[in-house]
């Protein structure tokens, strides 16, 4: 897990999606940039959504809507700190471990240390499940909203400058 001593949920999975792209990359299994910047955004967005399902604030979710936060939205997450980590990291995981299947292991490495770390803190298991389930209710609609989204298109890219000689990502 890359969890750094008193750090944030969203910079340790940053971290983490940073570490396993460089990993995938090693192994062979590079992927294009777009890629890893499309999933950084839908779990940052999700994360965001997570956040501004309280209805107090001025903030207006991006995906999520009102309605649907009022409904299954367990907590006030934007005053609750525990609460908002858990399904922050539910949400990264869902997504990450989707789309990157073959860094799974990392994916679960850094869910289960983040979840280690909440329960050392005394989250009551409660919340913690609680927050999971809502957390992976957000990831799955940001998957379903990106799964047409041509990310899959296998059409060999056209360099606009010829050769692809010496190119790099």
């Amino acid at each position: 897990a890359v969890s750094a001593p008193d750090s944030d949920v969203m910079i340790d999975w940053i971290g983490t999606v940073l570490t396993s792209t460089q990993l995938a990359g090693l192994q062979g299994i590079g992927d294009a940039p777009y890629n890893g910047n499309r999933l950084l955004a839908m779990t940052s967005l999700a994360a965001y959504d997570i956040v501004a399902a309280d209805k107090e604030t001025d903030r207006k979710p991006y995906l999520i809507s009102s309605k649907y936060s009022e409904k299954f939205a367990p907590f006030d997450f934007s005053s609750n700190i525990n609460a908002a980590t858990a399904a922050i990291n539910a949400s990264y995981y869902k997504i990450m471990a989707d789309q990157f299947a073959n860094q799974k292991s990392l994916y679960k490495e850094q869910y289960k240390q983040t979840i280690s770390e909440l329960k050392e803190a005394g989250v009551d298991s409660d919340t913690i499940d609680q927050s999971v389930a809502y957390g992976r209710k957000v990831a799955a609609k940001y998957l379903k909203a990106r799964k047409d989204d041509g990310t899959d298109d296998q059409t060999p890219f056209k360099y606009p400058l010829g050769s692809p000689d010496g190119f790099v990502w």
